[in-house]
């Protein structure tokens, strides 16, 4: 049994000395026996915890001994279902993209994909000290700001154990980290997040009056591809990148953001720092896309910002190779 995260000379481990990787053991303890010991209705989310336990047990033994991708995908799988049965249990049973309608079937079959997809980006973006944690404290606080007029009351519940524990959590994780996350708290995280950023999602518009069920919830897609851009363009980058240099698309590399600044000679520090500054716009773009009726702006917004993601390593080397860009790091440096 092996808790602790070991350098061994890997080029992508920014790391030095061994850190124990027990983070995601304290935050999912945290969040979860705080929930079932202070909220009032934990019979209506029991599914959404059954997905947590599996979700971060899936996590912990990956950090003792390195799980397989496809016993991964298994167990994020079950993970995924129990989220989306706590979902259709509560009749969040309508699911909208850019205001239409996605076909029953097709609706739930594109949320599932979604959220192991995000699972996955966050495990892949806990690159450095304090930047999984810290992007989560900033979704969590836009969820808590955009709750202000939910029916639900377990979302702000959430919002606030969330930004309590990554609160307290940085403490220790922030550069140089003392304890990491390890993947059970990243996929943790990921899992908690993604649950609540869903649950945002359906106070945008009230479900439309031509379904059968007064209390049906709409689930609104564009919002939440917007408010977790970041893990999501990233990874798809990424794949990208693996896919068309003809490498294998799960073979690890240093072509996440984090190492693509850092490669730039930027501290440790000052990357966790501009990759937060990068959450809170798209968190800003998400909160603009909440509060205004029309969508139209803020989608053209959200799609300059994620080419401007996408295409990130091209543009940090044509700024770095400019040789007034250059002089005028060096002036503020001095």
């Amino acid at each position: 049994m092996d808790l602790v995260d070991k350098p061994n000379g890997e080029e992508r481990r920014l790391h030095t000395k061994p850190i124990p990787r027990i983070g995601g053991i304290l935050v999912f303890l945290v969040i979860i026996v705080t929930t079932l010991l202070f909220y009032h209705d934990v019979a209506s989310i029991k599914y959404f915890i059954a997905g947590a336990i599996i979700i971060f047990l899936l996590g912990l033994v990956d950090d003792i001994r390195n799980v397989k991708w496809n016993i991964k995908f298994l167990f994020q799988t079950f993970g995924s279902f129990l989220l989306l049965f706590s979902f259709y249990t509560n009749n969040y049973t309508v699911i909208k993209f850019l205001d239409l309608t996605i076909p029953p079937g097709l609706d739930y079959l594109i949320m599932f994909f979604l959220i192991v997809g995000l699972l996955n980006s966050f495990n892949l973006l806990d690159g450095m000290d304090g930047l999984v944690s810290g992007y989560s404290l900033i979704i969590a606080l836009m969820c808590l700001i955009l709750s202000y007029k939910a029916k639900d009351s377990f979302t702000p519940f959430l919002a606030s154990t969330i930004i309590g524990t990554t609160l307290g959590f940085l403490i220790f994780n922030r550069n140089p980290a003392k304890i990491f996350l390890g993947d059970s708290g990243s996929l943790t995280l990921g899992y908690f997040i993604t649950f609540l950023v869903i649950l945002i999602s359906a106070e945008i518009r009230p479900a439309d009056s031509d379904y059968f069920q007064i209390n049906e919830k709409t689930i609104d897609l564009s919002f939440i591809i917007i408010s977790l851009a970041l893990p999501m363009i990233d990874t798809l980058r990424v794949l990208f990148i693996r896919i068309y240099n003809k490498n294998h698309p799960f073979l690890a590399d240093k072509n996440h953001l984090h190492h693509l600044l850092y490669s730039k000679n930027i501290s440790h520090k000052r990357v966790v720092f501009v990759i937060h500054l990068i959450s809170i716009g798209s968190a800003l773009i998400a909160i603009s896309y909440f509060i205004f009726p029309s969508k139209v702006l803020t989608t053209i917004v959200f799609i300059i910002f994620s080419i401007i993601l996408f295409f990130i390593n091209n543009i940090l080397d044509a700024i770095t190779s400019n040789e007034l860009f250059k002089r005028f790091l060096v002036k503020i440096k001095k």
